[in-house]
């Protein structure tokens, strides 16, 4: 008999909630996560960049207090403290998570994981630090695994964050120092909520994103808004272009693009963002187990089948 009537890959948002509603219900359940409970929204995404974001509100709002009648002279700016706050509500949440499964008597597996064979779970040792209380790598059997693997950055062609010049959303959350200049590549949510922040933090800010307004996956009226909002902080806006190659060009970087007329611009910057919409990790947890009619789609996302969300095993 299998050790557990439930695994769930994955410790995000999706995962650990769907195994604290089975362990209610009555399942013996574990998680196996390999790098942070609750996932990418909760530890470098969603809640932290919240954080940051209501820094920065604050900041504005000491910029504007004489309109209210209150005179405050400059504020200054520790952008070291913004970030350690930023850090420290994310670690909150992250103990948040671990009481829940406690809580629930879900037991948690530290690794990475792979769907080895029907109700096989195999589990290798992860990088990176190892949580006290959890259970080790190994072989475990479940009645019924729930794959709840989230996503990963984009990576985009000849852009691949290094830290330096070319950051990712982890580089831009914990910056040490505020650049004179950013280009953000993605006019997503990341790209949007970042360029915010770092333009009230007084860097210059240039936008660019593919689609023909940021914002793509919104209501068209709440993506004009939200450009008119950046617009208002110094914030310059490109839509329809491309990025076709970005290279170091003494102190700054030399990022150039293509327009939609078919026109190239050259973007100097001390700092690049890469702010691509996110990948679903889909390939790293056994799909050949997985019977023919579960396909990918275009772009790694949801199963595609008979049975939307499930899939028999062979």
């Amino acid at each position: 008999m299998p050790a557990y009537d439930l695994i769930v890959i994955g410790a995000g948002p999706g995962g650990y909630v769907a195994a604290i509603r089975a362990a209610q219900l009555g399942l013996k359940t574990a998680v196996v996560e390999r790098r942070h409970l609750g996932g990418i929204c909760l530890n470098w995404g969603c809640i932290p960049t919240k954080s940051l974001l209501h820094s920065a509100e604050i900041l504005h709002g000491f910029r504007t207090a004489s309109r209210f009648g209150i005179d405050a002279a400059e504020p200054s700016i520790s952008l070291s403290k913004m970030v350690e706050r930023s850090r420290s509500v994310a670690g909150q949440l992250n103990a948040g998570v671990q009481f829940l499964l406690r809580k629930n008597k879900i037991d948690t597996i530290w690794g990475e994981a792979e769907i080895a064979d029907r109700g096989l779970v195999r589990v290798r040792e992860a990088s990176g630090d190892t949580p006290k209380g959890v259970f080790p790598p190994g072989d475990y059997e479940a009645s019924h695994i729930v794959v709840a693997t989230g996503a990963r950055e984009r990576v985009l062609p000849g852009l691949k964050p290094d830290g330096g010049a070319i950051w990712s959303y982890h580089h831009a959350m914990t910056a040490t120092a505020i650049p004179s200049s950013l280009v953000i590549i993605g006019g997503g949510a990341i790209g949007v909520e970042f360029a915010a922040f770092y333009a009230e933090l007084g860097t210059k800010v240039t936008l660019v994103e593919r689609m023909p307004r940021i914002l793509p996956l919104e209501d068209a009226e709440v993506a004009d808004l939200m450009a008119k909002a950046l617009h208002k902080k110094g914030i310059e806006i490109i839509c329809g272009a491309s990025v076709s190659n970005a290279a170091v060009a003494g102190a700054c970087l030399s990022v150039r693009i293509t327009l939609p007329d078919g026109e190239t611009r050259i973007l100097d910057t001390e700092k690049l963002l890469s702010a691509a919409v996110s990948w679903p990790i889909s390939k790293d947890w056994g799909w050949s187990v997985l019977v023919s009619n579960c396909r990918m789609g275009p772009f790694g996302h949801c199963p595609r089948g008979a049975r939307p969300y499930r899939a028999s095993m062979r």
